[in-house]
This record gives C-alpha cells, structure tokens and sequence, in this order.
C-alpha cells in the first residue's frame, strides 16, 4: 500500500505488526493508497490472535487473494509468473537419498530419522504435486504419526 506522503513501512514499521489501525483506503491509477492519515489504537495481540493472522496472511498471499489494486483486470496475478519458481527437487532428492541410508543405533535416533524421511517426503509431493491436496494430506498424516512417535519415544527417555 501506498501513501501521499510516507510509505506504510514508514508509518508502521514491521516489529508493531500486527496492529490495529482506522485508515480511508483510496484507488489511484492501479493502485491502493492511503490518505496519509492513519490512526493506531493501543491493542496489543497476543500470540494466538498473531498466529492466526499471519495464518490467514499466508492463505491469502498462497491463493493469490491479496488484492492490490481495484481496477479488474490488473487485479489477478498472471499465472504464467508462478510456473517461474524455482526447483528444489534436485536439493530434496539429495537429501532424502542422504537420509535413506540413516541408520540409529538407538529407537530415539530411529525416530528421529523417520521423521526426516517424512518430513523430506511431504517438501518433495509440495514441491511435485501441490495441487494434489490427497496426496499432500496423506504426507502431512505420515509426517504427523512420525512426529507422535518420536514424542512418545522423548518421553520414555525422559522417565528414565
């Protein structure tokens, strides 16, 4: 966003975000600005309230919903632009061609292990298929039952 004097950045720098604040957003040649005057309230958020939205934040940002201009046909992101990312396939080939050959010689390292190989499975099918939302839910879970199953094994140890 942009403002008639200051930029936001300058306004509300980055380490009091998230903040509240009542502003009159106006369009201007494709673009959204701010009339230069922006009133802050005193509220603070707490980590649940951030984390919430900065959740929110990335789905939107994800899905291509952050809305920057008011004029119809500028509003949507190319999508040609996004088939320009890069890969990471090769490093996360690597990796998991690495993590295959872990061996622990301990059920803690075991587990710690799986969950590397999980882990390194899910990063692959999103950086393969990140469409394919079965297929990503089904790494998430396998990445979920590693994650339990060294937390019980933390546990253990930490009876002992």
């Amino acid at each position: 966003m942009l403002g008639l004097i200051d930029g936001l950045e300058e306004v509300v720098p980055a380490y009091d975000l998230p903040r509240m604040v009542d502003v009159v957003l106006l369009p201007f040649k494709g673009w959204i600005i701010y009339d230069g005057l922006l009133q802050g309230y005193n509220i603070s958020f707490g980590g649940g309230i951030r984390s919430d939205l900065n959740h929110t934040y990335m789905t939107a940002k994800q899905k291509d919903r952050i809305i920057t201009t008011l004029e119809p046909d500028t509003s949507r992101t190319n999508p040609a632009i996004r088939k320009n990312f890069k890969t990471w396939l090769p490093q996360l080939e690597e990796i998991a061609s690495s993590a295959s050959k872990l061996k622990g010689e301990t059920a803690l390292q075991n587990a710690a292990f799986a969950l590397l190989r999980a882990s390194i499975k899910m990063a692959k099918c999103a950086e393969t298929t990140p469409d394919d939302l079965d297929v990503l839910f089904t790494r998430e879970c396998e990445v979920r039952k590693a994650m339990t199953r060294l937390s019980k094994m933390l546990e253990i140890e930490l009876e002992d």
